[in-house]
């Protein structure tokens, strides 16, 4: 949960894998915040991502990272 405090900007190894859970509306904010992004952004995210959605789920499970 998000306690009003700014982001840090510590970087991020380039090949570090995560998972991140949200809610539909915090999903429906990510999606809205790269329609506005410019293309060459947003494009290779968003393939990235419709590639995992893609993927069958581990376990059974009805998100990535779930066990």
């Amino acid at each position: 949960m998000m306690s009003g405090q700014p982001l840090s900007q510590q970087p991020v190894q380039a090949d570090a894998q995560m998972t991140v859970v949200l809610q539909a509306q915090q999903w429906n904010g990510v999606l809205g915040a790269l329609a506005k992004a410019p293309y060459e952004v947003a494009a290779p995210l968003i393939q990235a991502i419709g590639e995992q959605l893609q993927q069958p789920m581990p376990n059974g499970s009805d998100h990535p990272g779930a066990s």
